[in-house]
């Protein structure tokens, strides 16, 4: 397993944004780098609106990625991750790794056959540096045994050196993020769960809506 970062950058966009109290008591915000600015009834909330303000016009405009980009790369400050945050990723790290042995890992020259079964199968996009999705692997597990009888579990890690150059599952499968988890059955997607945070059960009860 491949050894993670011990040091993360930082985006200081609070320290970088202004906070005025208005007259009839309310707060104003103002993230100058994007020219958002938001309201609340504190300076905290005013805060969470400028937050969501960000991310709407983030969403929504090429030229603001472009902006916040290259006020990122100005303003990032390095840190160092705590102790106790480095331990309890060592330990999720570990649980993940323990309960891959139980799961069924695909390769470059094996996925095209997988996913053609008639038996459904579950695939789970990952990399090595997605913390998320060490965290949803030992769900899969639990998963992978409750409905064995129904549909197999697999992992692909979509990020191997050994991929072929020429092939970007991100592109053909239109990935945006992950772990994204797409259930397929004789060659085609039937359906498609991105992102952690899901339980056993959550989990499984999502997925018996696809199965056929």
């Amino acid at each position: 397993m491949a050894d993670l970062p011990t040091t993360r950058k930082r985006l200081p966009v609070r320290e970088h944004s202004t906070f005025e109290e208005q007259p009839d008591g309310t707060w104003t915000a103002h993230f100058d780098a994007l020219d958002v600015t938001a309201t609340g009834g504190s300076e905290e909330e005013a805060w969470e609106a400028l937050g969501q303000a960000a991310n709407a016009k983030l969403a929504s405009s090429e030229e603001a990625q472009r902006k916040m980009q290259e006020w990122a790369a100005a303003h990032a400050i390095e840190e160092e991750i705590p102790e106790e945050e480095l331990r309890q990723r060592d330990e999720l790290l570990s649980k993940s790794k323990e309960a891959s042995k139980s799961l069924r890992a695909l390769s470059d020259s094996d996925f095209d056959a997988a996913i053609s079964s008639s038996k459904p199968i579950l695939v789970d996009f990952w990399a090595e540096w997605c913390i998320p999705c060490h965290m949803m692997t030992p769900v899969l597990a639990e998963v992978a045994a409750d409905l064995s009888d129904r549909m197999d579990v697999a992992k692909f890690e979509i990020d191997s050196e050994e991929i072929d150059p020429s092939k970007s599952y991100w592109e053909r499968y239109e990935i945006r993020g992950i772990p994204c988890l797409i259930l397929f059955k004789d060659g085609k997607e039937l359906h498609r769960i991105v992102g952690a945070g899901r339980d056993k059960d959550q989990l499984i009860k999502e997925l018996e809506t696809a199965l056929p």
